[in-house]
């Protein structure tokens, strides 16, 4: 706007609709104190008819008759911020749909690993050669490895939601081992 423009029109009237009234009470805040330095923050209509965000240093002049202000644009710094914060909640809401994913298909993955173990336990029960029950054995044990695996990315999740506290449990070292290098 030029001067002529401007001229005998209020600062609110160029202030946008929600920052009508925190202006107001920060520039009566400015009148109502001896020697006041203050600063705020607002949207100011521009020309074209968009907002721009303003940032105001002001202080009183001439003994209260007057506010001599110094304006910044910070309309970039604002639109940085309402990024990261969008970028936040995304993260945010991502996490939380990871979490919640991975709770609800606790079931639907025990389930059928479940039923692998329990059928290769059965076919264990059966007349099988010596190579048969060696291969049977082996798919018992990686079956029941991958469902403590299973379980572990479960529990996992689980802390993340902060839904399970962690517990401990005993277990054979050398056992383990020996699995590892049979599998």
């Amino acid at each position: 706007y030029n001067n002529a423009e401007m001229h005998g029109q209020s600062l609110l009237s160029y202030v946008h609709p929600d920052d009508v009234e925190r202006t107001r009470r920060e520039v009566s805040e400015l009148f109502s104190q001896s020697s006041f330095l203050g600063s705020y923050e607002n949207r100011l209509r521009c020309k074209d008819g968009r907002y721009k965000w303003v940032s105001w240093s002001s202080r009183q002049y001439q003994e209260g008759n007057a506010i001599y202000s110094i304006a910044r644009d910070i309309s970039d710094i604002k639109a940085r911020e309402e990024a990261l914060n969008q970028a936040r909640e995304d993260a945010l809401a991502m996490g939380e749909a990871r979490t919640n994913f991975l709770a609800n298909m606790s079931h639907e993955i025990r389930t059928p690993m479940n039923a692998i173990i329990g059928m290769t336990d059965l076919l264990n029960t059966t007349k099988l050669d010596e190579e048969q029950k060696d291969y049977a054995e082996t798919l018992t044990k990686s079956g029941e490895h991958l469902l403590g695996l299973i379980n572990d990315i479960l529990d996992f999740s689980k802390l993340d939601a902060h839904k399970r506290e962690a517990e401990q449990i005993w277990f054979d070292f050398e056992d383990t081992l020996k699995l590892c290098f049979e599998m």
